[in-house]
């Protein structure tokens, strides 16, 4: 080698290393502001500024120092830190920064200058979270000091775009400047133009006090229109109803028939149906979906009042109208829904005819399973094999029973005879359903039918196999929904979780989520902040918006940070150990934690149930004596202790393996109480596993087991045995 490509070498070598060496130096600062904003360290914070001063991590460091000084009401102190400059040149947060200065400044006694730095907050950010808030905060201090004309200044903008806050300042504003004409306008335009504003419940009161005439006085066809609208469009629907009614006395030439549609819809879904007849029978319009609507909301109303035959009327008038109309199938439901419990034979008969005339109706699945279910339950197992394969082939795509239909089609047509069908059906359960309780019990019933030499059938030999078996590989995708402009949101509201300011980044995220309400990336990094809080109720709760079918996702499908919001997974070595003392497969012991607390150890119920096993004070005082876990006595705060949580309750679970045997009847028993089980065992079928849990009277306790289960399968295969995710999960991602 000469000595040129020698130095180019070298000088490759040395930039390879400046580069790693950039990356981790940035990689460890960044680390270490989350530790010190976490810790609230001041001092650390301090330490990371002088350290990298240009850097981001040190206008963040900044940021959250001056926040701490302000929730400690050291305003000064907050205000020497909170370096406007910097932060807005070397960080994202320049309008949390002018922000908390505003604040400072106020809590510091410097009104006016605060007042500037609110409206400058809005005008620099306007699309800032903060800029609406910040424009209201100006306003009130305006207010404090006598600022009224520019008060009127201030919420301009907001008071034109109808914001109910900014209108009540403008109209307390020009009050007060004694412009009570305009002054009464101002709240005139609430109850017109933002009547869903909680302000809008102050209008009577405060138009009477100025001397003013009642809003409605003078009010036009149009306005009163817009008013109805509006309340209509925020389902409001007692006053929505009250609006149209209103509307239709004053101006009855004016009112269109959608006027006295909505005003019915409004009043039907208030429960007051005798006032929405009285709107609805009024519905005179050319438009066959105004028609149609009325006359089923009609059918809806005279149902409510138990008045048959003027709803079999309107059944009746659909038909003559618009007999391909969707709420002609509607209306079929909710009359057949009607008579489930009391004629179900009834019930029978409209669902039949809704198959018939609208078999795509939006409610006709959820028929198609009643019907399919009481022949199952009537043990008529052909008539029901054959509908619960036919629910899936048909419905596979929005039914919320595809799984819960497809097992029990084919445990159904096992027990009337045809084997390979269930076979067939059983095997194309799992790949959505293996990890679930019904692929738990597929797999035992296919290796029973595969002993008996029965082979399985093939799909294409029968169209309705066909369609189920292909509808059971599917699940609805899942779509990002962002608007790209929010894009700025998700990073603000990361650099606001890296400093600690959760709540500010949830709402930065919560307004994201106004325009795109299931965004798998905006509800995943809300879902992450609740996961940080061990708020992981809520955090599977918000996820589900972006993942509704989580439990039937392939392990590539969705994102490890998915996978960790739904199954979090902690203290797997404290697992293994007490399951391996007490000869239980830990994975049920995982199971049973996600389905008590999802992992978090500080849980409490309302029966004082604590920790991640939801344990009793008094069953884990008992369980402690008899296995001297925990010295032997305990009280109710040592149960919030992970470690100790898990030595008792699985000892306690090994207690109820040895008095019940099976893990259903331990699972069962440790949701709805010992005793009740040992009854069940007495009472309930004596034959397979899934027709015993299927027959618990608690829906909850029912629920509960199949919970278990699935979650335990669930933890099994996204886990490996040291409890890290498989290679294979999300893609490795």
């Amino acid at each position: 080698m000469n000595v040129a490509a020698s130095c180019r070498t070298s000088l490759r070598i040395s930039l390879a290393l400046c580069l790693v060496t950039g990356i981790c130096f940035a990689q460890e600062l960044r680390a270490r502001l989350k530790t010190a904003a976490a810790a609230n360290s001041e001092v650390e914070l301090q330490r990371i500024e002088s350290t990298a001063p240009r850097s981001e991590e040190a206008a963040l460091a900044k940021l959250v120092r001056g926040y701490l000084r302000l929730q400690a009401k050291d305003y000064n102190a907050a205000l020497l830190a909170i370096d406007e400059t910097v932060i807005t040149r070397q960080s994202n947060l320049g309008d949390y920064a002018l922000y908390y200065r505003a604040q400072a400044l106020q809590g510091a006694g410097r009104i006016e200058e605060a007042e500037r730095a609110y409206v400058r907050t809005a005008e620099m950010y306007p699309t800032s979270a903060l800029a609406r808030t910040a424009i209201l905060q100006a306003a009130g201090l305006g207010m404090g000091r006598g600022a009224y004309q520019a008060i009127v200044g201030y919420v301009d903008k907001l008071a034109a775009a109808n914001d109910g806050t900014a209108l009540k300042f403008k109209a307390e504003a020009l009050e007060k400047m004694g412009k009570t004409e305009e002054a009464a306008a101002a709240w005139r335009k609430i109850y017109f133009e933002a009547p869903q504003a909680p302000e809008a419940s102050e209008v009577s009161n405060k138009l009477t006090a100025l001397g003013a005439a009642p809003a409605i006085t003078g009010a036009t066809a149009q306005m009163m229109r817009a008013r109805s609208d509006k309340l209509y469009q925020n389902n409001l629907w007692v006053i929505a109803g009250q609006s149209y009614d209103q509307l239709v006395r004053l101006f009855p030439l004016a009112a269109d028939p959608e006027a006295y549609l909505r005003g019915g819809i409004s009043y039907y879904k208030a429960k007051s149906y005798q006032q929405a007849l009285n709107l609805l029978i009024n519905v005179r319009s050319r438009s066959i979906k105004d028609q149609t609507d009325a006359i089923y909301y009609r059918g809806l109303s005279y149902k409510a009042l138990r008045q048959e035959a003027q709803m079999f009327q309107a059944l009746a008038d659909l038909r003559r109208i618009a007999p391909n109309s969707p709420q002609l199938g509607n209306l079929l439901f909710q009359i057949g829904k009607g008579y489930e419990t009391s004629q179900p034979t009834t019930a029978q008969t409209y669902y039949e005819q809704l198959f018939r005339e609208a078999p795509r109706a939006e409610s006709a699945d959820e028929a198609h399973f009643w019907r399919a279910w009481r022949a199952h339950e009537a043990k008529d197992y052909a008539t029901s094999a054959r509908l619960l394969i036919e629910h899936v082939a048909e419905y596979g795509d929005v039914t919320d029973n595809r799984g819960k239909a497809a097992f029990w089609g084919a445990r159904d047509a096992e027990r009337a005879g045809d084997r390979a069908r269930a076979l067939t059906m059983y095997k194309a359960l799992l790949p959505r359903y293996g990890a679930g309780w019904y692929g738990y019990n597929s797999e035992r019933h296919i290796e029973e039918i595969k002993r008996t030499g029965v082979k399985e059938m093939a799909p294409e030999a029968d169209a309705v196999l066909s369609r189920a078996v292909a509808k059971l590989q599917v699940n609805p995708p899942v779509v990002e929904t962002m608007n790209p402009a929010d894009e700025e949101r998700l990073t603000k509201a990361r650099s606001l979780v890296l400093i600690n300011l959760a709540q500010a980044a949830l709402s930065e995220l919560e307004s994201a989520r106004n325009r795109a309400a299931n965004s798998p990336r905006i509800n995943l990094q809300i879902a992450q902040i609740y996961r940080a809080r061990n708020e992981n109720v809520s955090a599977v709760n918000v996820l589900k918006r972006a993942y509704p079918d989580y439990g039937q996702a392939l392990v590539s499908e969705m994102p490890r940070d998915a996978w960790d919001v739904f199954y979090p997974l902690g203290w797997w070595s404290t697992i293994k150990e007490e399951a391996k003392r007490n000869n239980i497969d830990p994975y049920m012991i995982v199971g049973l934690i996600r389905q008590e607390t999802i992992f978090n150890p500080t849980a409490v119920s309302r029966a004082n149930a604590i920790g991640l096993m939801q344990l009793l004070p008094s069953t884990g005082r008992s369980v402690a004596k008899r296995y001297s876990l925990g010295g032997g006595a305990i009280s109710s705060a040592d149960l919030f202790n992970p470690i100790l949580n898990i030595q008792l309750g699985t000892a306690y679970v090994a207690e109820q393996i040895r008095q019940f045997g099976r893990f259903e009847y331990v699972a069962a028993a440790y949701n709805g109480g010992p005793s009740r089980v040992s009854r069940w065992l007495v009472e309930l079928p004596a034959g397979d596993i899934e027709e015993w849990v299927d027959a618990i009277p608690l829906s909850e306790t029912r629920a509960y087991v199949q919970g278990v289960y699935r979650n335990a399968r669930q933890y099994k295969r996204l886990y490996d045995e040291q409890g890290r995710f498989r290679p294979e999960v999300g893609d490795g991602k």
